[in-house]
Formats: C-alpha cells, structure tokens, sequence
C-alpha cells in the first residue's frame, strides 16, 4: 500500500523530502520493520497505525493543508499520525499542529539540521 504523500514513497526528481537531513532518502519507512527487541516488544508497527488511523489523518491533513507552513514534503502521514495519537480527537490534534508549525517556523528549526546542535 503506498500513500500519497512522503510517508512510504520514493523520491521524485532526486527529492522526497524538503528536509535538510533526509535529502539522499529513498523512503521514509521502510518497508521491512525490524524485529521486536524481545518477547515482551509487542509494540505495533508504524505502517500498521498509519492504517488504522487513516481516516483521522486525512481529516487532520485537509484542515491544515491551507496554512501556508503546512509542507505535504515535511508534514507526512508519520508527522501527522504523532498529532492524532497524542490527542485523540482531530481538533485538538489540529491545533497542536498549528502551534508546532509556528514555534519551528520562529525559532528556524526547519531551516538546518539541528541534532548536532548543543544542548543548553
């Protein structure tokens, strides 16, 4: 099953992404998971919580596919899914998004590579 947007999709004119780090990246997920860490690793796989929660996602994408720092590029299925399933319902999960949006964009976080950052 692929998606639309960059979650699971191969790169198009040598670009999946407009993210400074993930530029080379043929796929985001890939399509062979790893092996659970050990007997109790009953964690779900990625791929199968995108499935199962399509539908919010979708409907969280198209309320926040007009704001201008939405970027499908950056905001995939995977981002997006972080939203949905720490706030259950779409509105909320919709402004959470929001407000993450507009504390990168101020503070620049989307302009660089920022994990070999210093720590404060």
């Amino acid at each position: 099953q692929t998606s639309t947007n960059a979650t699971a999709t191969r790169k198009n004119n040598n670009t999946m992404t407009s993210w400074p780090w993930m530029q080379g990246v043929d796929e985001a997920i890939t399509p062979n998971p790893i092996e659970p860490v050990n007997e109790h690793d009953d964690r779900p796989l990625v791929t199968d919580l995108i499935a199962q929660h399509r539908h919010k996602i979708d409907k969280a994408r198209n309320e926040i596919k007009s704001e201008p720092l939405y970027d499908p590029t950056k905001h995939d299925d995977l981002w997006i899914l972080r939203f949905v399933l720490s706030h259950k319902k779409t509105k909320p999960a919709v402004k959470a998004m929001l407000s993450t949006l507009k504390f990168r964009k101020e503070y620049q976080l989307d302009d660089h590579d920022v994990r070999d950052c210093p720590t404060h």
